[in-house]
């Protein structure tokens, strides 16, 4: 690759120090499918899945902020008798398969070399960052929307709370 462009545009070469066209004309030969890359994008389609299958559960019920409407109906069927909120958890599955997926060793950003640079270690600390904190928001935001659920349906949601004790994953919490 680096022949046929340098070839062809020969003044090309002399713009990019030595290490960066190394990386740009070698790199994908150290892309590979990986298992991790595997596993995250398995992550990755199961969290959208999860996501719109509560979309269509929920039709115009759901929303972005928390809203309980005057002809609001509780939701006990579907995902939702396995788990309270699995709208989170599949957002949570989304976020962390997309974080597998990229900084897996053996991913593009790994092959260009991206994760040693200072740039780099600094995205995916904040990629890490950004991780927890959307656990932290979505356990915080269950706890929000069991009291409100709670206290506009009163019996009914606390007999769909004992049926359905958990609130992202099944047999832990």
């Amino acid at each position: 690759m680096a022949l046929v462009i340098g070839t062809t545009f020969p003044r090309i070469l002399t713009y990019f120090p030595e290490s960066i066209a190394s990386h740009l004309f070698n790199a994908g030969r150290n892309v590979r499918l990986s298992i991790p890359f595997c596993v995250g994008y398995a992550l990755v389609l199961a969290g959208a899945t999860i996501r719109v299958l509560c979309y269509r559960r929920l039709r115009d019920r759901f929303t972005f902020d928390l809203a309980i409407r005057k002809d609001h109906a509780l939701e006990t069927g579907g995902m939702y008798s396995v788990v309270r909120h699995p709208a989170y958890i599949g957002s949570l599955l989304f976020i962390g398969g997309t974080y597998i997926c990229t900084c897996d060793g053996q991913s593009l950003l790994a092959a260009f070399g991206v994760w040693e640079t200072s740039w780099g270690r600094a995205f995916h600390s904040f990629m890490v960052g950004s991780a927890l904190l959307a656990v932290y928001v979505f356990v915080d935001r269950t706890h929000v929307e069991d009291r409100a659920l709670q206290q506009q349906f009163g019996e009914q949601w606390v007999t769909w709370a004992r049926r359905t004790p958990y609130k992202l994953i099944p047999f832990v919490f």
